[in-house]
């Protein structure tokens, strides 16, 4: 089974300040239904399941379920074993997704997705994509040799 996850946008501080002027705004109920009536029209057929990830609204009708984009079930069956996963915790309320560590940085992708909430802004972006060193083990910089690093297993 394949499946696509879907959220609908949530503007945060940093998307709100990066898309002015693009006119774009937090869905409607009626929008909602309108998208997921089109995505799941789209996907029928096509063997992907679609499911949401942090969003209240019911959209069983369209064959669209709650899920989670980190699913604890996928992943034990990706890696064949059981794993003592729980739901994260320092995610929204309604989110479904297991504790995972993020391996990125903010203000590192220059693609330029204005809506995106991990850049300030793309020249931010831009200098901490330029800071990168391809023989340092992270992803700006280089190790100093005084931070303190934590290993989870």
């Amino acid at each position: 089974m394949e499946r696509c996850v879907i959220s609908f946008i949530d503007l945060y501080a940093k998307a709100k300040k990066n898309t002015q002027g693009l006119n774009l705004h937090e869905l409607s109920e009626e929008e909602m239904n309108e998208l997921a009536a089109g995505m799941s029209n789209i996907a029928k057929g096509s063997g992907v399941v679609l499911q949401t990830c942090s969003e209240a609204i019911d959209l069983e009708r369209y064959e669209i379920g709650h899920g989670a984009c980190i699913d604890g079930e996928l992943v034990e069956r990706i890696v064949g074993r059981k794993l003592n996963i729980s739901r994260a915790k320092t995610q929204r309320l309604l989110c479904n997704c297991v504790e995972s560590f993020d391996i990125g940085q903010y203000d590192t992708c220059i693609h330029g997705c204005r809506y995106c909430y991990a850049n300030a802004s793309l020249d931010r972006a831009k200098r901490g994509f330029d800071n990168h060193n391809i023989n340092s083990s992270v992803i700006t910089g280089s190790l100093l040799g005084d931070e303190h690093i934590t290993v989870h297993e």
